[in-house]
């Protein structure tokens, strides 16, 4: 199964929501019409060998009952994951400091 872009975004150190904003600003990706999730913009530069569209589903709590829901997600291909790479290597995570008591 294809991973999602969050989950090779965490893989390569990268930070999901602004590889999520470069990608919607190039035209690979954009909102879905419903509000529900990201989608590959295949009338722009996403191509099918690079992004697909995968559902997801979460569950709710609502009164202590679980409710089931969907989002759609982005998931990538390893070209896709290669391309993400290659236009976002400066969107790393930030190194986490240690606290040093001096």
């Amino acid at each position: 199964m294809l991973r999602t872009l969050k989950e090779a975004c965490d893989q390569h150190g990268l930070r999901h929501r602004a590889v999520s904003n470069r990608l919607k600003k190039l035209g690979y990706i954009k909102t879905s019409i419903h509000g529900t999730g990201l989608v590959p913009d295949y009338s722009r530069k996403a191509s099918a060998d690079h992004f697909k569209l995968r559902e997801q589903q979460f569950y709710i709590l609502h009164n202590g009952n679980r409710i089931q829901k969907h989002r759609t997600v982005v998931a990538v291909t390893d070209a896709g994951e290669e391309l993400v790479c290659k236009l976002c290597p400066d969107l790393t995570k930030e190194p986490e400091q240690e606290h040093s008591a001096s």
